[in-house]
């Protein structure tokens, strides 16, 4: 049984295989550098005892893949209720997990599995070591772009962003997000 966040990867990056970069390196991709995709991933963790008592933790996490690979994650909190709307997320609380093709799959979704684990863990904070379920036999519910708010599955962005810093112009730094409208056309080969 694999865990429900490599599940969640695996349709992200297959998604943005399929339909941002199905050539590799942006050859023949409708979209520019700075193009991309956008989803919401729901973390949901749940831990039900009468005897240990109950938690349930959910985070929204947001990430963009541009069609350069380079990824994106927020996942902010007010007033200790997860930010569900991305566009509610100011650019500079978006952090750069990845500029590169050959890593994005996995540093690009370090910080959902960091988030995924808190989750676990924060669930299961009442419960003694020799009851706590293994990672994998908990209780969860992650899911991408659902809910009561009608996330869409995917939402089609471009961002500006910067360096970092003046020091580092590897990692970057958004400074603006624009939202997309997107039209399926189907073709004939």
């Amino acid at each position: 049984m694999s865990s429900p966040y490599t599940d969640v990867e695996h349709v992200l990056a297959n998604f943005f295989d399929q339909f941002v970069d199905p050539w590799g390196s942006g050859n023949q991709s409708p979209f520019t550098r700075n193009q991309g995709v956008l989803f919401t991933v729901q973390l949901d963790h749940e831990y039900y005892s009468e005897k240990h008592g109950n938690g349930c933790i959910r985070a929204h996490c947001h990430i963009i893949i541009t069609a350069n690979k380079n990824v994106f994650f927020a996942c902010e909190q007010v007033d200790g209720l997860p930010v569900i709307d991305w566009r509610l997320i100011p650019p500079d609380k978006w952090y750069n997990t990845s500029n590169h093709d050959s890593c994005w799959r996995t540093d690009g979704f370090r910080k959902l599995y960091q988030k995924d684990w808190e989750c676990f863990e924060k669930a299961h904070a009442n419960v003694p070591s020799e009851h706590k379920p293994s990672y994998k036999n908990a209780h969860q519910f992650n899911r991408i772009g659902t809910g009561i708010t009608a996330h869409k599955f995917v939402n089609f962005v471009e961002i500006e962003h910067a360096a970092l810093d003046s020091g580092n112009s590897y990692h970057r730094r958004i400074t603006g997000i624009k939202e997309l409208k997107a039209k399926l056309v189907l073709v004939e080969e």
